[in-house]
């Protein structure tokens, strides 16, 4: 079976958060290391410039979003030199479902992801839904993997392989714009097309709500002018003739994304 590594990204200044999830992941066995937050706070500006550019398709990103998207490439570049197949990525403020360990064996035994998104990010009204490729690319006892082909903000929890991860590091060696962009953004995001991105269903992550952010603390420069509110409409809409067309014809679908993990999750079907 394919090995993985475990990251949790970590501020300095949250030691909190840290025992919160060592707390859950040592409960269901899982190895991980911590991997230390770019802190905005503390980096200079000149720093910062060599890591994340300050612009890009999205408006002037916040100093917070640049050195998150900061820390998740570090990993990304530390995964690589490690040599593991698989990379299990998490932010200190997720929440795990109780059966995650399980479930990320009988995942990786069907070996089958470039990148698959085990988070469902806090959802506005109600539930959370998603545009997917209707067609499960996996199917399990209690999962199913569809090809995600709407948005999905949010990167809490995230499995990659080696060679989705050399793809983003080749594509975005400066990033120009927020990891969450990066990964699972199809209006922006040159990932889409190169590998297969997908999302989990039922979500195994979930950002732990009531938390005050840590990342995004500052508005972000010149949003309210009106080029950067045309150009943040474009993130949000440039696909959406696509999947409404995609939705009519019966390729794609809008399904609702819960949280919990499989208990004794199957063999792929």
């Amino acid at each position: 079976m394919a090995n993985l590594s475990t990251y949790v990204l970590n501020l300095d200044r949250h030691p909190d958060r840290l025992a919160r999830m060592a707390e859950q992941l040592d409960a269901q066995g899982i190895a991980w290391a911590r991997f230390a937050a770019v802190d905005a706070s503390k980096v200079s500006e000149e720093v910062f410039d060599t890591l994340v550019a300050p612009t890009g398709p999205i408006p002037r990103m916040t100093r917070g979003a640049r050195a998150c998207t900061a820390g998740h490439i570090a990993i990304l570049k530390v995964f690589l030199a490690e040599g593991s197949d698989y990379a299990l990525v998490l932010e200190d403020d997720a929440v795990l479902a109780e059966t995650l360990g399980n479930d990320l064996v009988a995942l990786l035994a069907t070996g089958a992801f470039d990148l698959l998104n085990l988070n469902r990010q806090t959802p506005r009204r109600g539930s959370k839904r998603l545009v997917v490729r209707r067609r499960s690319a996996l199917t399990m006892d209690q999962f199913s993997v569809h090809d995600l082909v709407g948005i999905h903000y949010g990167t809490a929890g995230y499995l990659i392989s080696r060679a989705a991860a050399q793809v983003v590091l080749d594509l975005y060696p400066r990033p120009n714009l927020p990891i969450d962009h990066i990964l699972f953004n199809p209006n922006v995001s040159r990932l889409f097309g190169r590998i297969r991105i997908q999302q989990l269903f039922p979500a195994l992550v979930r950002p732990r709500e009531g938390l005050v952010s840590s990342i995004q603390t500052e508005p972000v420069a010149e949003a309210g002018r009106y080029r950067n509110k045309l150009q943040r409409a474009r993130t949000e809409i440039a696909v959406a003739p696509r999947l409404l067309l995609g939705v009519a014809a019966g390729f794609y679908t809008v399904k609702h994304l819960n949280f919990g993990g499989a208990r004794g999750a199957g063999r792929p079907k």
